[in-house]
């Protein structure tokens, strides 16, 4: 009876520790830089379907935000570069583009800016964009094609 107790208590307990720990974290998250002149992406270019971690580093001072978007099947990022005619012009959501599902995001004031750390679920498979947003004054960075694979 004594041994069966325990059992029970180590299965509660384990259940306890992997409800509570991330999910979907990836070892080296995608490393998104937003200067105000331009944005740049480090990580890996294709993704399989789940939860991903992106860490926004904002060195802009115009209060940047880090977006993944989902491209309807036959556009790809060259379309979002051609809807531009320099980078950080702003125009509108295209109806071809869909909004990635943040699921968390913390964020922290460094010395150089601000970090977001965020986790992003990628559900949908095809060609997203990784792009750098301002609302005021509106500006927009299209830094990466990203796509997202079957497991």
């Amino acid at each position: 009876m004594k041994k069966f107790v325990v059992i029970v208590l180590l299965l509660i307990v384990t259940l306890l520790m992997t409800s509570c720990a991330p999910k979907g974290e990836v070892i080296d998250p995608i490393e998104v830089t937003f200067t105000g002149e331009d944005c740049t992406v480090e990580g890996p270019t294709e993704l399989p379907v789940g939860e991903h971690a992106f860490i926004f580093m904002d060195k802009s001072g115009l209060s940047g935000e880090l977006y993944l978007v989902r491209l309807k099947e036959g556009k790809t990022f060259q379309d979002h570069l051609d809807g531009q005619t320099e980078p950080g012009e702003w125009y509108p959501k295209p109806p071809w583009v869909f909004y990635d599902k943040q699921l968390s995001i913390e964020s922290e004031e460094t010395n150089d800016g601000r970090v977001d750390k965020s986790i992003l679920r990628l559900d949908k498979v095809g060609e997203h964009t990784i792009l750098c947003y301002v609302d005021s004054p509106r500006l927009l960075w299209f830094a990466a094609p990203l796509f997202i694979v079957e497991e």
